[in-house]
Formats: structure tokens, C-alpha cells, sequence
């Protein structure tokens, strides 16, 4: 799992104190999914706020890690703000997955193991929610590495990234339900905005109907079911060459 990179090295840095009260975090399951993880194996309590928008599968996973499960709030905005206020009412450390440096930091190790496994990399196409993940990626690939492109994906319904990092500051926006639910973020991290402004070549925005067809040929065809975002990553791979 990507994201349990960086919530398990944000884990890392934790104080024995600060693990004992345990961590508190919203999500709309892949950051709840990569918190859990690393809670259960490090002994530390995890605590999840998810939306009710949020794939009942990826809630069944939280509990199965022995997650503290809240699903509450009909969006992020509102799962995000009962997170804080459980944070400040028992002490437990929040843990913002696309805002928080330890978290960017920890994902940036992925982009280290791509250039590690394949040296002749030319591009690195990345799912972006909130904005962690290529944030962390690029800046490890643009050091080690700066001829390779980083290039990000979202799905048209929830544009936050890509407008944020055109604007160049973390912008609000109106989001739509979308296949790719992972990926619904309506207010981006603005450390993952200002760590990326420069390093990542361009994002492209995929259609919601692209995204449904996709899924249904991969099982038509492959036989493999895929979440919307990682379609979404295989959509953009394959006409990346006519865009």
C-alpha cells in the first residue's frame, strides 16, 4: 500500500507520549487504510473519521485492522472537522494524509524504489487526491533524477489539485461524486502544493465515463477488478503518447 509509507514514517516520529494517546485522522479510506496499518503493527491506537460517502469496503478494512472507525460528515470538509476537534478534545495526534511533511517525506521513498527498479524510467504517472503522494514522489525523483517527468492524474469530478497547483496556493472547489472516490478531495494540502510547484511536468484530467469503461473492460478482458484510481493511472499510461 503507497500511502502506508508515509503515515507509518509520520508514525516514526512520534514521541512514546504522543503513542500513547494515538493518532486521529480523516479519510475517505486510502489514508484510514494506511494509518490502521502501521497502527496495529507499531501499537499504536488509530482512530478514523470517513464520510458517509465513503466504500463500505474500505471501512470494513479500517476495522479489520483494529481501527476505531467514525463514519460521520457528508464529505471530507466535514469528516476532517469532527477529526480535529476529537484530536483537540483528547489529545490524540492528528495526522493530515496530504498536508503533513513526515507524510509527503515517507511517500517520496516510492519514487527512490521506481528509479531503484527501473533506471531507464522516462515518466512516473501518479493518482492524485490531496496531494502526499506526488509531492513526495517528485521530490525525490527530481533530485535524484531531474530528466524524468512526473506527471499526475485526477478524475475531472474533483479537479483540486490540478487547479491548486495553477494557482500556485491550496484552492477550495466544489467536488462531484466520482469512480475514483479515493481521490475526492475538496481542499488539497498546501505543503503538497508548495513541495510541487515546479517538479511536476503537467496533470491530466480523466472523464468519469472513461474511467467507468475502463474498469468494465479490465474485466471483461483481464479479468481483474480495479478501484476507480487505478484505472484511472492505466487510462492516462495508455494515451499518454497522444496527448
Amino acid at each position: 500500500m503507497q500511502h502506508e509509507r508515509g503515515a507509518r514514517f509520520a508514525m516514526l516520529q512520534m514521541t512514546e507520549e504522543q503513542k500513547k494517546k494515538g493518532c486521529v485522522a480523516a479519510s475517505a479510506g486510502n489514508h484510514a487504510q494506511a494509518m490502521c496499518l502501521p497502527g496495529l503493527k507499531l501499537g499504536i491506537p488509530i482512530t478514523t473519521v470517513m464520510p458517509v460517502i465513503c466504500s463500505l469496503m474500505k471501512v470494513q478494512k479500517c476495522k479489520d485492522m483494529k481501527g476505531n472507525v467514525i463514519v460521520q460528515g457528508e464529505n471530507m470538509v466535514g469528516a476532517k472537522s469532527i477529526a480535529l476537534k476529537i484530536a483537540q478534545d483528547t489529545g490524540a495526534f492528528y495526522v493530515n494524509g496530504y498536508h503533513h511533511l513526515d507524510i509527503l517525506a515517507g511517500q517520496g521513498t516510492l519514487g527512490i524504489e521506481v528509479l531503484e527498479q527501473v533506471p531507464d524510467v522516462d515518466a512516473i504517472i501518479v493518482p492524485t487526491g490531496g496531494g502526499g503522494l506526488i509531492a513526495g514522489i517528485a521530490t525525490a525523483v527530481k533530485t535524484m533524477k531531474p530528466s524524468v517527468q512526473v506527471i499526475g492524474v485526477k478524475s475531472e469530478a474533483c479537479p483540486g489539485f490540478t487547479t491548486s497547483l495553477a494557482a500556485g496556493k491550496s484552492v477550495l472547489l466544489q467536488t462531484k461524486p466520482s469512480m475514483a472516490d479515493g481521490l475526492i478531495v475538496p481542499v488539497v494540502g498546501c505543503n503538497s502544493v508548495e513541495t510541487a510547484k515546479g517538479l511536476v511536468e503537467r496533470m491530466i484530467l480523466v472523464k468519469e465515463e472513461d474511467i467507468a469503461v475502463g474498469i468494465l473492460r479490465l474485466i471483461e478482458l483481464e479479468k481483474h477488478v480495479l478501484e476507480g484510481l487505478q484505472r484511472l493511472q492505466r487510462f492516462s499510461r495508455e494515451n499518454l503518447t497522444n496527448l
